[in-house]
């Protein structure tokens, strides 16, 4: 039986759908697929003479299922959503201010670093091209166009787009009707059409975050779909994980009948699937709650190992587990070491010691 003891806010008796617990634990389990992702979705990026090559090469399956793993990015604006809505009744701009500044804590230290170290140590690539900083990369990057520094950061460009123009569009249009199931999931179907129809950049991921904002929106609701949901998470385990297996495979089903983009298709069935298997307070769930703690430096460095500069020595590896594992575990030391610095470093005292 789930144990919602931590999930309870704003009321004694109903529990948040999605508790920030529920986001944490997503968001590590949202950081583990894009590594997988990254590591055995793209052969190309595999070093020919690599012992890996080969395997991967040959086993064709684990290329495939790591190319699914591209639904990373609508979990992160997923919870994206869920935050901002719960934000909701608070005032605007200081919620806006720190989302941004939140992202920027981890996002420009991290353009610093990987620009000066591309800068100075560009990344040759076995087909004669070289992979290098410059002054003009660096500041798009801090702008947040940030693909040419590391491939994976365009997302930056999607967060920002979101909490500038998706939140704030969002939270005036459901600032205007009744928070109901229904009239709320409406204008959130409106919303993605209106992305869709005047090709807004990153409209394939609007819907993951307008799923994001109706869950926060709707978080503490009795009505009873969510009802249903609560009940759902309270089933015997067993029987509440083939429920969410065949609601899963509806959605993968969609999304093979009418491929689309990133994943977006499988998200809610992802979603109640994960959720159904590790609920929180699991041993599971508290190792993802560690792993979301520190997701958004692993976003931003895992690429720096994995393709720059242990590229060929991680690919040496001849396991697809070994290489995961060694580039998750160079991927999270960094982030902690990046997260100390940036969080608790005693910055203050140091610079009060310089100034004397």
């Amino acid at each position: 039986m789930a144990n919602f003891k931590n999930d309870v806010q704003k009321t004694n008796t109903v529990p948040a759908l999605i508790s920030r617990d529920d986001s944490q634990i997503l968001k590590g389990f949202a950081i583990l697929i894009m590594i997988a992702h990254h590591a055995f979705g793209f052969l190309n990026r595999v070093p020919a003479n690599a012992a890996f090559h080969n395997i991967l090469a040959e086993n064709n399956l684990l290329e495939k299922i790591a190319r699914h793993g591209n639904i990373c990015v609508p979990i992160f604006l997923f919870i994206t959503g869920i935050g901002l809505a719960s934000n909701a009744q608070k005032d605007f701009f200081p919620c806006l201010k720190k989302s941004f500044f939140n992202f920027e804590k981890i996002y420009l230290p991290s353009v610093i670093i990987g620009s000066m170290l591309l800068m100075f140590f560009p990344v040759e690539y076995p087909d004669n091209t070289t992979h290098f900083a410059t002054t003009k990369t660096f500041l798009l990057a801090l702008l947040g166009y940030g693909r040419k520094v590391c491939g994976v950061w365009w997302y930056a460009s999607a967060f920002l787009l979101a909490i500038f123009l998706m939140f704030p569009l969002f939270r005036f249009l459901f600032s205007q009707i009744e928070k109901t199931f229904w009239k709320t999931g409406f204008l959130c179907l409106v919303i993605c059409i209106f992305f869709k129809v005047f090709g807004i950049k990153y409209c394939e991921l609007v819907p993951a975050f307008a799923l994001g904002y109706f869950t926060g929106t709707l978080n503490f609701s009795l009505e009873k779909p969510f009802a249903l949901f609560r009940k759902f998470r309270e089933m015997n385990y067993f029987l509440r994980n083939a429920i969410a297996i065949l609601v899963f495979l509806a959605f993968t089903s969609i999304d093979f009948i009418r491929p689309t983009s990133r994943g977006i298709a499988i998200l809610p069935g992802a979603i109640l699937l994960f959720i159904s298997i590790v609920p929180a307070g699991t041993f599971t769930a508290k190792i993802l709650k560690f792993f979301g703690k520190y997701s958004g430096l692993m976003w931003l460095n895992h690429t720096f190992f994995l393709n720059y500069y242990l590229r060929h020595e991680l690919y040496s590896i001849p396991s697809a587990i070994d290489v995961f594992l060694a580039t998750t575990a160079l991927s999270l030391v960094a982030a902690m070491i990046m997260h100390w610095i940036i969080f608790a470093f005693p910055w203050k005292a140091f610079l009060d010691k310089i100034k004397v």
